[in-house]
């Protein structure tokens, strides 16, 4: 599980995020209680890191969705499901420019 001051570092990463509310972004007061509750439920489930692994292990995380490898469908994102992010994309079934973009940024860019 992540160490205290490695969850230091995530103050940057606070200060731009767009879920956070901007009022409070840069709040060092707001950004430490957020730390003590993600603290909290790392030191609470040790396995979080392989929860991460195992629950979006062939998913590909959509703005409005998780297309899922093996049943080639979009599903609905859920409590079960450990993505650290949503993604920017929406996804369209019938976008050949999309499976292109995905196929190539996944697979191709990586080597």
């Amino acid at each position: 599980y992540l160490e205290s001051e490695k969850l230091r570092r995530v103050r940057k990463y606070m200060n731009a995020c767009p879920a956070l509310p901007k009022a409070n972004r840069g709040e060092t007061a707001f950004q430490s209680k957020l730390i003590v509750q993600i603290e909290g439920l790392l030191e609470d489930d040790p396995a979080f890191h392989d929860k991460i692994i195992d629950t979006t292990l062939r998913k590909i995380p959509f703005s409005n969705g998780a297309y899922c490898c093996e049943t080639q469908r979009l599903v609905d994102y859920d409590a079960d499901m450990y993505f650290l992010e949503k993604g920017s994309v929406e996804y369209d079934p019938q976008s050949e420019a999309l499976k292109e973009e995905v196929y190539e940024r996944a697979f191709l860019d990586v080597f």
